[in-house]
Formats: structure tokens, C-alpha cells, sequence
């Protein structure tokens, strides 16, 4: 009795904390903001385009690093830019530093990861290098020079549009001079990005920097981009596979970029393969497409765990928390995408899949313990697993809105993802069905170092879904104190919130959090399964680590289970 008393408690407190955060966040952004116009600086490569949104009409001028001159209080770009004495005037809009209620520094760079991870884009832009204004209160923004003393620390973002930034304190956000130069000062600690693309970066050697510092010299680009790379991974169908990589890809986007990945998977005995051809048409707005031809060793699992946390665990543990199957054929995605983080596409795929059985006996450590089977939560009789081989032809429908910060690790910003796909002239017959899939994640920041996150998925389908198609949840990346994949069904509802929190001063931190969700096969055996919950509490380490514990609340006799994540957030 007790005992559902302390996690009646428990979660009674997790839920009214959620709310309540929820409710002050949104009492914040729902605040008058006023008339004000927005500026946004983009910075991509070797060029830097100034962006000014007054509501009624929006002016933009492209700035190259030699058409800057320089005046006796700011610089002006022939008659188009002009910078000085608190005001910017583009094509004869101006503006002055009070009148801006918001500005947004953006930086388009490439990241390149030895693991290969289904929602790798490789070429990444990090939507937020910095943003201020009545974005948090500790930000410094000016026009002209800006000194940080040693005594100083910033809460927040440090922007100098024409000037010069000299920093000797501690800075917990980032650092921007567009047009100027920055001077890092022995004893200087920067918590986020140091940037300057058209001046130089000056840092004494007792400086620390945790982000990236990038100056004038690090933005100026090729036209275009060449390189290979190789890398492995590790999982109990494959073995370690080896993943030789080419990628060419033009800095201005001019033509489309070609990613070749080859791969040889050890136990297995295959090579497997991935030729990719994309392109973006306009910068703004407009077209692209994505084409490719593969063979390869696949997972429906990698929403919920990524590859490279798979390979840890396969190496020093004997986990494996995947399952897959191959596939081998083209796919292809014709759609319209908008600045704005909008897109919609067509996607048509024609693969020969088949099912996968585990090949992989040794790893670093484990004794003599076994990796399990592939689908290991199925009976080995299944019939379910005689019924994954088959010429597969599928046509899909989707569209997503994006707004957040940051694609690897966010702090705001939302993601909204629909998805509607449907078997066409597929063999079997066990492959005719039609599948609609919803995704929605929320950031919401309530100060620097204390974020609110929320995730909603959903899926639905009348049809006979084949294992690579159904949805499993329990486990890692789902319901955190349940079983690994213990719900099954085709259709299933999942919701999970997160209020994570940074110590003071400190790389560490610690979070709570609450998962709700159930799955059936039929739409009475769905509303007649109760919906499955968990609370726990999380130790955080940076960005990089996350030991998750939780607590099942349909039967407390069983143990909290713990788990050690090497994603941050959703």
C-alpha cells in the first residue's frame, strides 16, 4: 500500500510540475509582441545575406566579403546596407536597434559522422547560432563594440552586427561579430559557438570554447566539395560492416550532390550499397528530389534507437535493440520545400524484401552470453516471419513543418511529420495495405539551462501490416519502463514529456518524465487495452549522455528499469 502510494505521489507531481511549466510557457509566448520588425542574418560559406521583415514588406541584401567599406562608425555596401550609430537601413528601410523585436543569426555548415544513421541529413543547417531580442533576457546585442570583463557572465547570446566583441568573463551561449573581429581573453569561458565570417577570431591559450570558433579564413569555400570517408558499425545480422562513403556536393547548390555508400557486412557475407543523387532548386523555395538505388540491411527500429548507440551496446554488451531485414530496389522522392522549415512530398519505392536471421556469435565483451534472434519477441514458428519475403511497391504522401533550433539536439522549436503510404501492385498479397503514421515533437524553453519536451506518434491501419510495416512499442525510446517491444498492433498511440534541467555552472544535469501509450490489432482490442504508463527521473551529462530510470505503473511489483542513452533528447 505504500508503495502505490509513494508512485501515486510521484507521478501526481511529475504531472502537475509538466503542467504547470506548459502553462507559464505558454502564458510567455502567448505575450504582446508588438509591431516590430525582425532582422535575420544568414551566414553560408563566403557570404552573408541581411534580412529585414517589417510585416508589410521584407528587404534583403546579399553581403560578399569585399564589397564592405568600412565608415567612421559602422559600414555601409554601396547604397544598399548601411550600418551605424544604432540603425540599419536596407534598400532605404530604416530601422533602429529598438525598433528590431527580434534577431536571428543562422550558420549553414557540413557534419560529417563515422556512423550512419537513418535521419542523417550530413549536410546540416543549425538554425540557430544565435537568437535574440525578447528571445531571453540575458542576451547582449549591439550595433557597435561589445567588452565582456572578466567579472561579467552572460546568461545568454553576445551579437555585434558591425562591431567588435572583446570577452574576458564567461559566456554561456554564443558568440557573433558579423562584421567585425572577436578578441577571446585569457580565463575566457565560452559555453556555445564563436563565430565571426568576416573578421578574425583572436583567442589566448587559457581560453575555453566549448562549440565550434569559426573567422573569415573558415567560411571561404570551394565551389565544390569532394571527399571519402570510411567508417563501421556493428550489429548481430551483419557483423561489423565497413562503410567506405563518396560525397560530392556543390557549395552554392547549384547542382545536384552524389553520395555513394558501399558497405561489406562481415558474418553476413554481403555487400550492400546506397547511391544517392539530391537536389535543392532555389534557396528560398521551391523543388528538389532525391533518388536512390540500394541493397542493404535495414530497420523500422531506428526512430526510437540510433545505430551508433546500437553498436556500442552490440560491442560492450551483447544488445542488440533492432531488428531488421533487407531490402534491395530504388526509391525516389519528387516534392516543394519552403525556408520556413515547410515541405511536401510524393515518394514511390519498388524493393525485393526479405527476412534477416542472426549471423554474429563474438563481441568485446559478454562471455557466453547470446545476442538474441531477429524478432526474438515473435514465436520462431511465427507465421508472421514467413510472410516478410516479398516484391514490395509502395507509394507515399507526406508533409512536415520544422522550426527547431537544432536537428541533433533541440532546445525549441517544434517538428510536425505526416505520413500516408499505401502498397500498390505489391506480391504477396500479405503486402496490400495502406498505413497513415503522425509525428509531432515540441521544444519549449523555459530559461537557458531548463527545456520542456514533448513527443506524440501515432499510426493507424485496417489492414494486415508485415513486420517491417507494424508498430512495436516497450523499451529504450518508447515506453521506458516496460519491456522490450511487449505491445504490438497496427495501430498505436505513444506520447512521452520530458522537463530537463542543467546544474549551475555545470555540465551535469537531471530531468523527470512521463510516457503514456498502448497498440492492438483491431479497433476493439485498442480501446479495450488500458493505456500503459511509466514515470522516472533522468542523470544527464551535457548533450551526450542520458542514464534514464523508470517505473512501470501497471505493476509496481516489477523493478524500475534503467537505461543509458547516448541521445539527449527525442
Amino acid at each position: 500500500m505504500k508503495k502505490e502510494i509513494f508512485w501515486g505521489v510521484l507521478w501526481g507531481l511529475t504531472l502537475g510540475l509538466l503542467i504547470t511549466a506548459l502553462l507559464f510557457s505558454t502564458a510567455r509566448s502567448a505575450a504582446p509582441q508588438g509591431d516590430d520588425a525582425e532582422l535575420e542574418i544568414s551566414i553560408t560559406g563566403d557570404s552573408v545575406q541581411v534580412t529585414i521583415d517589417t510585416g508589410g514588406a521584407t528587404k534583403t541584401v546579399v553581403v560578399e566579403a569585399d564589397s564592405v567599406t568600412r565608415t567612421a562608425s559602422g559600414l555601409q555596401v554601396k547604397d544598399q546596407l548601411l550600418i551605424e550609430d544604432g540603425k540599419i537601413v536596407i534598400d532605404g528601410v530604416e530601422l533602429s536597434e529598438r525598433e528590431l523585436s527580434r534577431l536571428s543569426v543562422d550558420r549553414q555548415y557540413e557534419e560529417t559522422s563515422p556512423w550512419r544513421d537513418s535521419d542523417e541529413k550530413r549536410q546540416v543547417k543549425r538554425k540557430r547560432l544565435a537568437t535574440v531580442y525578447k528571445d531571453r533576457g540575458g542576451d547582449m546585442v549591439s550595433f557597435g563594440d561589445i567588452v565582456i570583463d572578466t567579472l561579467t557572465v552572460i546568461h545568454g547570446d553576445v551579437v555585434a552586427v558591425s562591431g567588435d566583441v572583446t570577452v574576458g568573463g564567461t559566456v554561456y551561449g554564443d558568440i557573433v561579430s558579423v562584421f567585425g573581429d572577436i578578441y577571446l581573453k585569457g580565463g575566457a569561458n565560452i559555453q556555445g559557438d564563436v563565430s565571426a565570417p568576416f573578421g578574425i577570431v583572436h583567442r589566448d591559450p587559457q581560453v575555453k570554447v566549448r562549440g565550434g570558433v569559426a573567422g573569415r579564413h573558415d567560411y571561404r569555400q570551394k565551389k565544390h566539395k569532394a571527399g571519402l570517408a570510411l567508417s563501421a558499425r556493428f550489429n548481430r545480422v551483419e557483423g561489423f560492416t565497413f562503410l567506405p562513403d563518396f560525397k560530392f556536393s556543390d557549395r552554392k547548390g547549384r547542382i545536384p550532390s552524389v553520395e555513394v555508400n558501399l558497405a561489406y557486412a562481415v558474418t553476413l557475407k554481403r555487400w550492400e550499397y546506397d547511391f544517392g543523387i539530391r537536389h535543392r532548386i532555389g534557396k528560398k523555395m521551391g523543388p528538389f528530389f532525391d533518388i536512390h538505388m540500394l541493397q542493404q540491411a535495414w530497420s523500422s527500429d531506428y526512430w526510437a534507437f540510433t545505430e551508433l548507440e546500437n553498436t556500442i551496446a552490440g560491442l560492450l554488451f551483447k544488445e542488440d535493440y533492432l531488428d531488421y531485414y533487407w531490402r534491395r530496389g530504388f526509391s525516389g522522392t519528387l516534392g516543394f520545400f519552403h525556408k520556413r522549415g515547410l515541405d511536401a512530398s510524393v515518394s514511390y519505392t519498388a524493393v525485393k524484401i526479405s527476412n534477416l536471421e542472426r549471423t554474429a556469435e563474438k563481441a568485446i565483451f559478454g562471455g557466453n552470453k547470446k545476442f538474441r534472434e531477429n524478432w526474438s519477441t515473435l514465436l520462431p514458428d511465427s507465421a508472421d516471419l514467413q510472410k516478410v519475403t516479398g516484391d514490395l511497391r509502395e507509394l507515399s504522401m507526406s508533409s512536415s513543418y520544422d522550426t527547431r533550433d537544432n536537428k541533433t539536439s533541440p532546445h525549441s522549436g517544434i517538428l510536425t511529420d505526416i505520413q500516408w503510404s499505401q502498397s500498390v501492385d505489391s506480391d504477396p498479397a500479405d503486402f496490400d495495405y495502406g498505413v497513415i503514421t503522425a509525428e509531432a515533437k515540441g521544444y519549449i524553453p523555459l530559461a537557458s539551462d531548463q527545456t520542456v519536451m514533448i513527443r506524440a506518434l501515432g499510426g493507424y491501419s485496417d489492414d494486415y501490416l508485415p513486420l517491417f510495416r507494424r508498430f512495436f512499442i516497450g523499451g529504450g525510446g518508447s515506453l521506458r519502463g516496460y519491456d522490450y517491444k511487449e505491445y504490438s498492433g497496427n495501430r498505436y498511440i505513444l506520447v512521452n514529456a520530458d522537463y530537463v534541467w542543467q546544474f549551475y555552472r555545470s555540465e551535469l544535469g537531471a530531468g523527470v518524465f512521463l510516457d503514456a501509450g498502448k497498440a492492438g490489432y483491431s479497433g476493439g482490442e485498442f480501446r479495450r487495452n488500458d493505456l500503459k504508463t511509466d514515470v522516472g527521473v533522468s542523470l544527464l551529462v551535457s548533450d551526450a549522455f542520458r542514464l534514464d530510470l523508470a517505473q512501470r505503473l501497471d505493476d509496481l511489483d516489477k523493478s524500475p528499469v534503467a537505461f543509458g542513452r547516448l541521445q539527449f533528447l527525442f
